[in-house]
């Protein structure tokens, strides 16, 4: 049974990360101990970039079949944010921020992803 523990964990070992990056065929670069804590994927044109919808959609399935509730927070054309959680945020959640217009080179035709987490409780 999934907890808010196991969420954690996952988080640690970047199961976010590593989902978006085989989901889309991105290209995950340097991660921190705490993998999902900040991490980009590296697309090398703009157009493979995957939209906010479909990220915003491969975060909720992927979630929700590990048993855990993805609630949106907020949504533009180039950003989703949402908090994970298992069961109920009282006993803690997850915030994530995902930016799908991250360009590291001004010109360059690739572009990266961003996301952030931040491990509340």
């Amino acid at each position: 049974m999934p907890s808010f523990r196991d969420l954690v964990n996952l988080n640690e070992q970047g199961d976010l990360g590593a989902m978006l990056a085989e989901r889309f065929s991105g290209e995950r670069g340097h991660v921190y101990p705490r993998q999902d804590d900040d991490f980009m994927i590296g697309f090398k044109y703009r157009k493979e970039t995957p939209s906010v919808q479909m990220i915003k959609a491969a975060v909720v399935e992927h979630y929700t079949k590990l048993g855990y509730v993805v609630e949106q927070d907020s949504c533009t054309t180039d950003m989703f944010s949402a908090l994970l959680f298992f069961k109920s945020k009282q006993g803690g959640f997850i915030s994530v921020v995902i930016t799908t217009f991250y360009p590291l080179v001004i010109g360059d035709e690739g572009n990266h992803l961003r996301a952030t987490t931040t491990v509340c409780g």
